[in-house]
């Protein structure tokens, strides 16, 4: 079974290295909250400068929502609009979650 830090891990070792090509002026980050449901951890990830800063001028339009299942650790993109159903019904887990 997969654990919430191994699950960041996960989503770091697959995407820093493209990610930080892509966007290079910005910070790539991987958030210490998130969100899980029974299959799966939902893993924040993006710009420093927009997940921690709150500068919204860094904030990745149209970026993927990174789910890691929990039992294979499999990494999956999904579109948040998409998936939309399922994120929102997912619980928090994690420390330092920023939504009230």
């Amino acid at each position: 079974m997969v654990t919430w830090e191994q699950a960041r891990q996960i989503v770091d070792q697959e995407l820093r290295a493209s990610w930080s090509a892509a966007w290079p002026e910005l910070t790539f980050h991987i958030a210490e909250w998130g969100w899980a449901d029974a299959e799966a951890f939902q893993v924040p990830y993006g710009a420093r400068e927009h997940l921690v800063d709150g500068d919204d001028a860094a904030a990745i339009v149209g970026e993927l929502a990174a789910l890691v299942g929990r039992v294979t650790g499999e990494l999956e993109l999904v579109s948040f609009p998409g998936h939309l159903d399922r994120l929102s019904t997912m619980e928090r887990v994690g420390s330092g979650h920023p939504v009230a």
